[in-house]
């Protein structure tokens, strides 16, 4: 609308009249039940604490300066990044094309809206990959012109450094990330991203042929190679990863019959309590030696808060024996976490069970 000065009868053509409508049909019934169901608890938490705070800094160690994104393109768009930036040039000198204005903007838009954000994710920046999977696609099937502008050529260049950047990096991973994160890579980890590696330059030399169909061809075959190595081969092996699997399972080789809930403690990933159930009690050191005394049972508790957990234990003269442990990394957090398991004996002199 900035772009026509203003001119907003195009958005007559998204006809508000049905549309609206329809998408409060479709949404409303959810909004009424969760706020039925939480009593309201859902939007205080949701909409005054977690995103008012992600406007605010950086939450849950995820900030990041202004071109982070930029950067993360180079393997979140990989391997279309080879055309993001020569579309880019392309469309810009067509910006009279209202077609093209329109996906300059959208584009533009999100990415500028998720960059001034302090707190930033990988999936923030997705409804800006559209647009410009568009505008690289345009570049790459349109004719080249014989007199671009001057800066094309630095464009073009761009991102081919992007390109090999982000496939260097994709073809590192399935070797060191087991090594650093798990039991150490395979061989046939280590043949594939040599092969993945090796398509991706001749990829990178088809585009510096100025041969963009056959650059496209050989980037769509290096990601059917790498991607699958990453995500089925290298993935699974990465043990410190996946910190909730295995506490689900330390847990569950630990539990008697009878057990009620577990309780956790400084580790409390929702991934472990979709593993868990709903019934699992989500509290910190204090509660969880409350809780513990109270009910008996399990107690999960990170480094953090034991030493609030052990000290509450002695204060109401509790019992608990430390069971069983695992290490690992807490990648939604960015640092590494230690849990240990407890069993607690139940208390005779708690009969008042802890507030929720």
């Amino acid at each position: 609308m900035i772009w026509e000065r203003g001119d907003w009868r195009w958005l007559k053509g998204l006809r508000p009249l049905y549309g609206v409508p329809l998408a409060l049909l479709i949404v409303l019934p959810w909004f009424i039940a969760i706020l039925l169901a939480s009593r309201g608890a859902f939007y205080e938490q949701s909409l005054g604490e977690d995103f008012a705070a992600k406007l605010a800094g950086g939450q849950e160690s995820h900030g990041g300066w202004p071109g982070y994104y930029l950067l993360l393109a180079m393997l979140t768009f990989w391997p279309a990044i080879l055309f993001v930036a020569p579309g880019l040039g392309a469309a810009i000198r067509r910006s009279d094309v209202p077609a093209t204005r329109f996906l300059l903007a959208w584009a533009g838009a999100c990415w500028l809206l998720v960059e001034i954000v302090p707190t930033k994710l990988p999936h923030y920046v997705l409804p800006a990959y559209p647009p410009l999977a568009m505008l690289a696609a345009t570049w790459l099937l349109s004719p080249r012109e014989e007199n671009g502008a001057r800066w094309q050529p630095v464009l073009f260049w761009l991102a081919a450094v992007q390109f090999v950047v982000g496939a260097a990096v994709l073809a590192a991973a399935p070797v060191l990330l087991p090594r650093l994160y798990g039991s150490g890579a395979a061989w046939w980890l280590v043949a594939l991203a040599v092969a993945g590696a090796v398509i991706a330059l001749a990829a990178l030399a088809a585009h510096v042929r100025r041969m963009p169909l056959a650059a496209a061809a050989c980037s769509a075959l290096a990601v059917l190679v790498l991607y699958p190595t990453i995500t089925v081969g290298a993935a699974p092996r990465l043990d410190e990863l996946w910190v909730s699997p295995r506490a689900a399972a330390m847990i569950a080789r630990n539990a008697h019959p009878g057990d009620p809930p577990p309780v956790l403690a400084g580790y409390t990933e929702p991934s472990l309590v979709f593993l868990l159930g709903t019934d699992t009690r989500l509290t910190d050191g204090t509660g969880a030696a409350e809780v513990g005394a109270y009910q008996g049972g399990l107690a999960l508790i990170a480094d953090k808060e034991r030493p609030a957990f052990l000290a509450h234990l002695a204060e109401i003269e509790a019992d608990a024996v430390a069971v069983d442990q695992l290490s690992g990394f807490n990648y939604s957090r960015g640092r590494k976490v230690h849990l240990t398991l407890y069993r607690v004996t139940a208390s005779q002199d708690e009969t008042v069970p802890p507030a929720e």
